[in-house]
């Protein structure tokens, strides 16, 4: 019997990598132990246009780098469905160790198909100062707005 999707762990990915940017997203600071290292095999993380939450591309042989919240709160995964608005969180496989497979669902952005296109990768190494402050700025101001009906990419 497949474990419901509301118990699965969480993949993060793109800027939700970053411990501050997490932490404004769930509005709470993360526990040292809540997170660990995780991948996505044969996809990439790539910036969804201007949406502060990224999305995963179709690409063989890449890695999409991230890491795995085990044990996320509902609020926690009310706050990221949001975040990732409009798409919805989709079901992974997501590798942890290099080869030891686990369902999850993704947190933040759609689940691309090979023939959407080229997409900016989400650097690796992340956002650089300058991206990082404007990032932070346009999340803050997307996570003040009254009611929050509209997603990240509307700000």
């Amino acid at each position: 019997m497949r474990e419901p999707t509301s118990q699965l762990p969480v993949f993060l990915h793109g800027p939700l990598v970053d411990p501050e940017i997490l932490a404004l997203v769930l509005g709470r600071a993360i526990g040292e132990h809540e997170t660990a290292p995780a991948a996505i095999p044969d996809r990439r993380s790539a910036r969804d246009g201007d949406a502060l939450a990224a999305c995963l591309v179709a690409e063989p042989g890449a890695r999409a780098a991230g890491l795995i919240l085990a044990r996320p709160s509902g609020a926690d995964r009310e706050r990221l469905g949001r975040f990732a608005a409009p798409a919805a969180l989709a079901e992974v496989q997501i590798e942890l160790d290099d080869d030891f497979l686990i369902d999850a669902v993704v947190a933040a952005g759609a689940v691309g198909r090979a023939d959407d296109g080229p997409a900016d990768a989400w650097p690796a190494d992340g956002l650089g100062e300058t991206d990082r402050a404007t990032y932070l700025e346009r999340l803050r101001a997307w996570l003040g707005q009254e009611g929050r009906e509209r997603s990240p990419g509307d700000v």
